[in-house]
């Protein structure tokens, strides 16, 4: 999620069209519009790393979608984006898009879902250590 300054969380997903990003990659690709986790998170996550105990979920505080993005600007710092060629919840083209209209840079796509870290692990470390 690449916030603008302002906006909350909670506002983005309204904001950047990701519902309709979900649903026409879906439609296009022959999986439900319908969120579950299996098929939005879960579905490239290899079984190992989802049975074990490091995988639990916990809750997410509802405070962390109501809270403004209290900055004026992004630093003037290199900014990388990684986008899982497989997100289901966050499409590639669509992670493309607001990393050129947000941040007027490319996205490095990386093999994996939503939860790449989960799911390709080995992949974005060696990303991360090329930086």
């Amino acid at each position: 999620m690449i916030p603008v300054p302002g906006e909350t969380p909670g506002g983005w997903w309204d904001n950047t069209g990701q519902a309709q990003a979900q649903m026409a990659a879906a439609q296009r690709n022959g999986y439900s519009s319908e969120f579950d986790l299996e098929t939005y998170f879960l579905h490239d996550v290899p079984p190992e790393v989802l049975h074990s105990p490091e995988a639990r979920q916990r809750p997410e505080a509802d405070v962390a979608f109501e809270s403004v993005c209290d900055f004026s600007s992004w630093p003037p710092v290199l900014i990388r984006i990684v986008a899982g060629a497989d997100d289901r919840l966050f499409p590639v083209e669509f992670q493309q898009r607001l990393a050129r209209e947000r941040l007027g840079v490319q996205a490095d796509v990386l093999p994996g879902g939503h939860l790449i870290a989960l799911a390709q692990p080995d992949a974005l470390a060696l990303y991360l250590l090329q930086a």
